[in-house]
This record gives structure tokens, sequence and C-alpha cells, in this order.
């Protein structure tokens, strides 16, 4: 695309047909953005509905409001789920991708080697956005941090409703009612999210990551680490193997010290699992 007026480039926004996927590539802020540049952008209609933006804002923001195959078969499609096949149509969206077409999206290449197939058949460029560089010039970039943030923070508010009482401490002319003991297992993005949310809601928080770094950050912000099982996190990895069972045997030793907790999983955007268990 190189030497193209950007008035020559349309960008297509296709609905996504994963089962129960709300979110969308681009609000109308972002097509607005675009279109002030001088692109063309097409959106399909309905692409925007279960996150709460109608046709008319698009439209408003200066987007064509088109079919699957128009949006799809723009010069570079933005989409939040990878390429999958669209029953409705018959046909797997990577098909409808226009020769050397770009496709920005969540690809996981290595598990998708069909899907990475069929894209080459298109000659399309492809940009991962799960495989951007977690360094200070590509945060803006960084989606799946972002995704893995709102997994951590909705994690803990789907635990608060699941849990049978106050988060925070109670004390009342009728008795006093301790604050419930929440231990997050794993002190990345979305397990500090979760801590940070936790903690906010008036829980005692306690996290545990087999990781040196991970476990200082989580004290950073004032976070009880389990002392008892983080002086694994100095494990030396000469063998995956022999680590990856010491990890399951940690993690199946934090679940016994909490015994009869409630447990709650969700699953974040690269399909790994945060735990959470509260007491």
């Amino acid at each position: 695309m190189v030497g193209i007026p950007y008035k020559q480039l349309a960008v297509g926004v296709p609905k996504e047909i994963f089962q129960n996927e709300k979110r969308v590539a681009l609000t109308p802020d972002g097509v607005q953005a675009l279109v002030k540049q001088g692109f063309n952008v097409v959106v399909e209609s309905g692409a925007g509905e279960a996150s709460k933006f109608s046709d008319d804002q698009y439209r408003g923001a200066g987007a064509k409001i088109m079919g699957t195959k128009e949006a799809l078969g723009s010069d570079l499609v933005v989409k939040v789920r990878a390429p999958t096949f669209n029953t409705a149509l018959g046909v797997h969206e990577a098909d409808l991708l226009k020769d050397a077409a770009t496709l920005v999206s969540f690809i996981h290449p290595a598990q998708n080697k069909e899907l990475l197939d069929k894209l080459s058949l298109r000659k399309a460029t492809v940009l991962a956005m799960e495989q951007v560089p977690r360094v200070t010039i590509a945060q803006g970039y960084d989606a799946l941090s972002s995704m893995a943030n709102i997994a951590g923070y909705k994690a803990v508010v789907l635990a608060a409703n699941h849990f049978g009482r106050f988060f925070t401490g109670q004390i009342t002319a009728a008795g006093k009612v301790p604050p419930a003991k929440v231990l997050i297992i794993g002190g990345g993005v979305a397990g500090l999210s979760a801590a940070g949310c936790a903690k906010s809601m008036g829980a005692i928080v306690r996290g545990f990551d087999t990781r040196k770094n991970s476990a200082l950050i989580v004290k950073a912000i004032m976070v009880t680490t389990e002392d008892v099982y983080q002086h694994r996190g100095k494990i030396a990895a000469e063998d995956a193997a022999d680590t990856n069972s010491t990890i399951k045997e940690e993690c199946q030793g934090v679940v016994g010290h909490m015994k009869g907790a409630e447990r709650l999983r969700i699953t974040r955007e690269d399909n790994k699992r945060c735990l959470l268990i509260l007491t």
C-alpha cells in the first residue's frame, strides 16, 4: 500500500460472528479519526450493536454501512476475532478477503495453521495484535494487555456477585462481619488488575506467582504474597517439564491451603485462565 493515497483505501469493520462476542474492532470515534485522515471506512450493518454503537452513530462519524462481503472485501480489514467460518453465508471469512489485503486482528498463528494457509492463499498481510511486543514504544498498540486488564477487573466483579457476602468488613449494631479474603493466582496484567479491584472493594488480597519479578510487583501494590510458596519462584527452568510439574504442585498446594473456599475462573483473550479463590 506504499504510495497509495488514503482516499483510495477502504478500511473494513465486519461484524464479529464468534459466539457471545460483544466487541467491535472500531468505535465511532475511531472511525471519525480515520475519516479525518482521508480513509474510506466501511462498517458492516449491526457490527457495533452488541457494543451499544448504532449504525446511525457510525454514519454520523463518516462511515458507509454495508454488508459482510463489502466490509471483508476492503483494502484493510480490522477484526477482534480471527477469521472463521461464516455459517450464514456458508463461506470462510478469510475467503472473502480481497487479494493482497491487510488484516489486523487477534490471530494466534501458532494455534491456527489452517487459517494461516488460507490467508497465505489470499496473499494477505496480517498483523497479529497479540504479538505486539510489550515495550514502552508499543504500549498504545498493546491490545492483549488491555483485554487482560479488563478480564482481571471483571473477574473480581463476577466474584463479588457470586460471593455470599460483602467483600469489605462491616461493623454494625447487629455485629461484626470480617472482610473477605481473596487469593489471586498469577501476578500478570490480569492478576494485578484483579488485585487492585478487590483491594478497592475492601477485601484482604493475597497474591501468588512463581515469577520473582511479578511477586515484587504484587508487593508494590501492597498486596500480601503467599510467602510459604513464593520461594519456589526462584526455580531455574533447565527442564520445562519438571518446572511445569513443580508449578502445578505449587498451585495445588495453594488451593489446598484455602480449603472450603469459593473459586471462580474467567478465560482471557489468549485462552489462559485467571483463578480467584474467595473465603
